[in-house]
């Protein structure tokens, strides 16, 4: 679903119990973006992909949403827009929100930002089954952007992933971020904060055919690649920078 040069658009149905977006085995996985669309609302939906061992689907020619690039082709697999996202605000689709939607299968981005300014997600649940075979992307990524960030979001995967991501930002936060088998990175990031993060691994899901770039014994649960410092306020811990 393409919501491009839209202002104010709300996509809202009643309850994430009530509807699914989804896409069978092989086409290309369901995904929403908008693109130049200042103040967009996505909220109260369930959106399932179809990124799995078997049955999944790249943005095959033809498919590739509105201003992420190239499709996949029979020689080429462009970077980024070739793995279909979740839900991505990009160029321009600034003081938008996603919030109480439940993302299932997606290779990237449950909730992506890009070039977008000032975009919330709030209590969306991202659930991953298989392992990461290959290295795409995080799930809950701003990138290249200034000013919010997540509420209450939670990854839970079966396996070790990469899950959440602040990528050459400034002023992201992530509040009470839970994560079941996710990873947390920092990466050429400022004036960040991480408050109140709940992450916890299980037996085993550091899965021998992970990609190592995605997950492996070597990476720590949180990356910092970025001077930081930890403080406390209001009786609560935080780490800035």
């Amino acid at each position: 679903m393409w919501i491009q040069n839209k202002s104010s658009f709300v996509l809202s149905v009643r309850s994430k119990d009530e509807t699914t977006i989804y896409s069978p085995k092989g086409v290309p996985s369901a995904m929403i973006q908008a693109y130049q669309s200042p103040d967009t609302t996505i909220r109260s939906l369930t959106l399932r992909g179809n990124f799995r061992d078997q049955g999944f689907g790249l943005n095959w020619t033809g498919s590739t949403p509105a201003g992420t690039g190239q499709p996949v082709t029979e020689t080429d697999v462009p970077q980024g827009a070739g793995f279909p996202r979740g839900i991505f605000f990009h160029i321009g689709s600034h003081n938008s929100v996603a919030r109480d939607i439940r993302v299932i299968d997606v290779a990237q981005q449950a909730v992506g930002v890009s070039f977008a300014d000032n975009v919330w997600a709030r209590r969306v649940v991202d659930i991953q089954s298989d392992l990461r075979r290959q290295y795409v992307q995080w799930q809950f990524q701003w990138c290249d952007t200034t000013g919010v960030g997540c509420e209450d979001c939670e990854v839970c995967s079966s396996y070790v992933i990469s899950g959440f991501e602040a990528f050459k930002s400034t002023s992201v936060q992530f509040i009470r971020p839970k994560g079941l088998n996710a990873l947390f990175s920092i990466n050429g990031s400022g004036s960040w904060l991480i408050e109140d993060a709940d992450l916890r691994f299980t037996a085993n899901s550091l899965h021998p055919e992970s990609d190592q770039i995605a997950a492996s014994p070597h990476h720590h649960q949180c990356k910092y690649e970025h001077r930081c410092h930890a403080s406390s306020r209001d009786g609560r811990d935080h780490q800035e920078c």
